[in-house]
């Protein structure tokens, strides 16, 4: 069943929203939607990683059904793997497992490092140096560490982070997003829309209250529906000369000098050889 007592609908419906408003917004998809070849081949990739999650999450609640009998009842629900296959599997199958869990928690890690990094040293301190961005990235990897000493378990740091981001970074995100490039929200708005959100979230995960979660995420809505805002003109004008500087009008513009040197050059080029052969002006 998919609600009981333990695990009641108003949690189910929580662990919806958080988890899941973290696949809305996420600067990891993002990164490998803009390097596919092109919008096609970023709409398979979408689509084929929607399906692999959708069977990895399957596979994992029948992983968990199938251990209730195997496993006492006292188990944590982050342990019910590894239990299991250190019970059920040879010594040498589990040590297989465990090295290729081990190589994707380190693949998601340091993803999430390089990301993180950049954002900080790119985005919020306007360095744009590799050296920043490798400082950035070992001062976030030492307050992970420092956070991983807490008593909480995987699962429980993952939730926390889950509404920290979701509660702050994830709306106003999402809503510039859909509002498109004629808008934009205001910067200090936004900021504190991600600073209010993402401590609602915070103090909801330490505290174990979902309503704080929910306060995050209205609060955090109200402040960027607020700060949203049309762009004038004057400010569309500097973005479309920007945009035709080296953006997505660079390849017509390019198209358009490519033209304007032609018609130059080649009647030029048509006299010269006109004079070679001798019969120019006959």
């Amino acid at each position: 069943e998919p609600v009981n007592a333990q695990f009641p609908l108003s949690e189910l419906a929580r662990y919806g929203l958080i988890v899941g408003g973290s696949y809305l917004v996420c600067p990891m998809l993002f990164g490998r939607f803009l390097s596919a070849r092109d919008s096609k081949t970023a709409q398979r990739g979408g689509i084929l990683a929607a399906g692999g999650l959708i069977c990895a999450a399957a596979l994992m609640v029948a992983i968990g059904l199938a251990c209730r009998g195997i496993l006492p009842p006292e188990t944590p629900a982050d342990a019910v793997l590894t239990t299991a296959l250190m019970t059920v599997l040879p010594e040498w199958v589990h040590i297989l497992i465990l090295v290729a869990l081990l190589s994707a928690v380190i693949s998601s890690a340091d993803a999430c490092l390089i990301t993180a990094g950049t954002v900080l040293s790119r985005d919020l301190l306007q360095k744009k140096s590799r050296a920043a961005c490798r400082v950035s990235m070992a001062l976030l990897g030492c307050i992970g560490a420092g956070v991983s000493c807490l008593d909480k378990t995987i699962l429980g740091f993952l939730l926390m982070s889950y509404d920290v981001y979701v509660c702050g970074v994830v709306i106003p995100v999402l809503i510039a997003l859909i509002a498109g490039p004629n808008y934009r929200v205001a910067p200090r708005l936004a900021c504190a829309a991600v600073f209010i959100g993402g401590v609602f979230g915070g103090i909801s995960s330490l505290g174990g209250n979902a309503a704080w979660s929910y306060a995050g995420l209205a609060a955090s809505f109200a402040l960027t529906s607020v700060g949203l805002r049309k762009k004038s003109e004057r400010n569309n004008i500097r973005n479309n000369r920007n945009l035709c500087r080296g953006g997505q009008y660079a390849l017509p513009v390019r198209k358009i000098c490519v033209r304007i040197a032609k018609l130059v050059y080649l009647p030029h080029r048509f006299r010269q050889k006109q004079l070679q052969k001798g019969d120019y002006g006959k």
